[in-house]
């Protein structure tokens, strides 16, 4: 183009050459687009309290496998992911429940209805453990009969392994938690407050002395 004013023709601006690098367009990450996708595809159709805890046995699962100590993972199993945090093999069962469920929030119905199981059945009940026919019968008698607390039974999975819960929410902040094995072996007891981690009693079934009606 010629300039208007001199009529002289502007002296040539050389174009910049764009490496080979800038001309190519960005690949993608295919492994990190799928474990995206993935984590995704663990948090649908789970509520708040829910996700907040697969996120923590994610986090823990991650350092896990960083440190070389499990070689198992979590599994999509919907709402209830959260509950299979597989640990390291060599734990005994009762190391693995504690640890799956020291931060269980019992402060979420959700939480202390999952994997309910039918107290009003008689047929549920005798087919219980005594153990754990007995524990529910101390937290009914004493705490939801008298119309200060909610008593809850179910049956989840640590592993492979099955592992009846008993479970209390007070109309206060305290919160009540008993585990057995299959069988009714006693694993883990112990008080809760809110939200907070459980601290489990050093000889099981210390917790009930929290709750008994007068």
């Amino acid at each position: 183009m010629v300039n208007r004013i001199s009529g002289n023709a502007p002296p040539a601006v050389p174009r910049s050459v764009e490496t080979s690098a800038a001309q190519e367009p960005a690949k993608a990450n295919p492994s990190g687009s799928t474990a995206q996708a993935e984590r995704s595809a663990l948090f649908e159709g789970m509520s708040g309290g829910e996700r907040a805890e697969m996120q923590r046995f994610m986090a823990l699962k991650d350092q896990a496998q960083t440190t070389g100590q499990i070689k198992s993972g979590v599994r999509n199993l919907g709402a209830a992911t959260p509950l299979l945090f597989e640990a390291q093999a060599g734990q005994s069962l009762q190391d693995r429940a504690k640890a799956q469920f020291a931060n269980f929030d019992l402060t979420q119905m959700g939480n202390a209805q999952l994997n309910n199981l039918d107290e009003r059945d008689p047929q549920v009940m005798e087919g219980l453990p005594q153990s754990v026919q007995d524990s529910y019968k101390h937290y009914y008698d004493n705490a939801e009969a008298n119309d200060w607390a909610s008593v809850y039974l179910s049956k989840h999975q640590v592993g492979g392994d099955d592992v009846y819960m008993v479970a209390t929410r007070t109309d206060g902040s305290d919160n009540y938690m008993e585990l057995f094995d299959a069988s009714g072996k006693p694993l883990a007891s112990g008080e809760a407050l809110e939200d907070d981690p459980r601290a489990w009693d050093s000889e099981f079934g210390a917790c009930r002395a929290g709750v008994i009606w007068d």
